[in-house]
């Protein structure tokens, strides 16, 4: 989880390839990458396969990574009171091991927990004590004895795909099959933060209190006015096709809603994608258009994106030439407005007449007898 964009990166071995494509569907709300690639420890040693998968930013990860991360990887306290059978199946399936060992000894489980402190460590343990499984903390692992590991392996067996059923005690995997209905993901969970209010008025009051909302860190602002709304991509990449398409609906809503009579697109993507076109904002800057965007005719003004001014001088000369005219943009009112389209009624089916009234029933088929 990095600070800046807060993404989820995960790493497997190629071997855990199947593993890595099932946790990137359990993540497809965050439209994860999934690569496969060669990697070596030091320049020029050895390369590996692995694979490598990345999900979009989104505004959630940053309240798990404030977290689990400060200065370093942490485990909040509230895991201990937390954990539960489907946390610990994932925990085990990338940092857990069940060692089968020879003869009429049992297997015993254990996992990784290098990086962790003896603090980490204890909150861990509380956490498993809670599901009913002793470990112990030694050499930067959990380790269980025969009846926990056992235990365990009953614990998360239902969460366990096909291809990490290695991973469990051998008579569970055998015993406990993998049901996909225990990774339903649930009721949505709306979480809140905290809220600053400061008192910015200039002048007297009229009896009405208003209130604007800044979203801290995404800026995304909220006023009586309307909403600013920014979807900025990580490192301020250029947004990829899906991303583009997976907004597209909410703006067609907001439009269809707010019935708008002067659309300014900010920059080449927001004007290319409502102009349906690849023209450059260098062509179209300041010229007005009208065009229908979703099913309304509105009056389309391509603006250079503010951004760009900061950086030239003559940008901004002509932005601010460009904003001037949107008073008389919309002093000019909405443009004339396609005529609906009328849906045409489905035909409805003639009925079909019940005809076995009318009709004989045939004789019953003779039956023989046994003699």
């Amino acid at each position: 989880l990095k600070k800046a964009s807060s993404h989820l990166t995960l790493s497997h071995s190629s071997h855990q390839l199947e593993y890595a494509r099932f946790k990137a569907d359990l993540l497809s709300e965050l439209r994860p990458d999934v690569h496969e690639r060669e990697v070596a420890a030091v320049a020029g040693g050895r390369s590996y396969a692995v694979v490598h998968v990345r999900t979009r930013a989104h505004r959630a990860l940053r309240m798990l990574r404030d977290d689990f991360y400060s200065d370093r990887k942490v485990v909040p306290k509230w895991i201990a009171e937390r954990l539960n059978a489907r946390m610990l199946a994932f925990w085990f399936m990338d940092d857990g091991y069940t060692r089968i060992r020879g003869g009429r000894r049992q297997p015993l489980a254990e996992i990784a927990t290098v990086g962790f402190s003896d603090g980490d460590l204890q909150v861990l343990m509380w956490g498993l004590q809670r599901l009913g499984l002793s470990a112990k903390a030694s050499r930067r692992r959990l380790y269980f004895d025969v009846a926990a590991t056992k235990r365990l392996s009953h614990l998360i067996a239902p969460y366990v795909p096909p291809s990490m059923r290695y991973k469990l005690h051998p008579d569970v995997a055998s015993d406990t099959p993998f049901d996909a209905d225990y990774l339903d993901p649930g009721a949505t969970v709306v979480a809140y933060d905290e809220v600053q209010v400061s008192d910015v008025t200039d002048r007297e009051r009229d009896g009405a209190t208003y209130f604007c909302i800044d979203v801290e860190d995404t800026n995304n602002f909220v006023t009586a006015g309307g909403v600013v709304h920014n979807c900025r991509p990580p490192d301020n990449r250029d947004p990829h096709p899906n991303e583009i398409e997976a907004c597209r609906r909410y703006l067609d809503k907001q439009i269809e809603l707010i019935e708008p009579t002067v659309i300014c697109t900010l920059g080449n993507f927001s004007t290319k994608l409502l102009r349906a076109d690849t023209t450059g904002i260098s062509r179209l800057h300041g010229q007005e258009e009208i065009r229908v965007v979703g099913s309304r005719a509105v009056r389309l003004y391509p603006l250079y994106h503010p951004a760009a001014a900061l950086y030239t001088p003559s940008t901004l000369e002509a932005l601010r030439a460009d904003f001037h005219r949107i008073p008389d943009l919309l002093a000019a009112g909405a443009p004339p407005q396609p005529e609906p389209v009328e849906e045409m009624p489905e035909p409805e089916e003639a009925p079909v007449p019940d005809r076995s009234r009318d009709e004989e029933p045939e004789p019953a088929a003779p039956q023989l007898g046994l003699f």
